[in-house]
């Protein structure tokens, strides 16, 4: 069991497992709410919308890559 467990730990250590940065086209809905997202444009802005209980907010938002401060684009070190 400790061989395998070790076999598994070096194997997930050395697998191509890349940063995944924001992207926009994903979408989960339920009965209760959820979110979409909009292909993007030959910008990058896409259309972003929420929902709960019936009721949505759509707005344009662009790819915001998850290491960088959003606030003011510093990158966070």
């Amino acid at each position: 069991m400790k061989i395998a467990l070790a076999i598994a730990a070096a194997a997930l250590a050395f697998s191509p497992i890349g940063v995944a940065h924001a992207t926009p086209g994903q979408c989960i809905n339920t009965p209760w709410g959820g979110y979409c997202d909009g292909q993007p444009d030959n910008n990058g802005i896409f259309n972003h919308c929420e929902g709960a209980l019936g009721f949505s907010n759509c707005f344009y938002v662009r790819a915001v890559p998850t290491d960088v401060d959003p606030r003011g684009w510093v990158p966070l070190t």
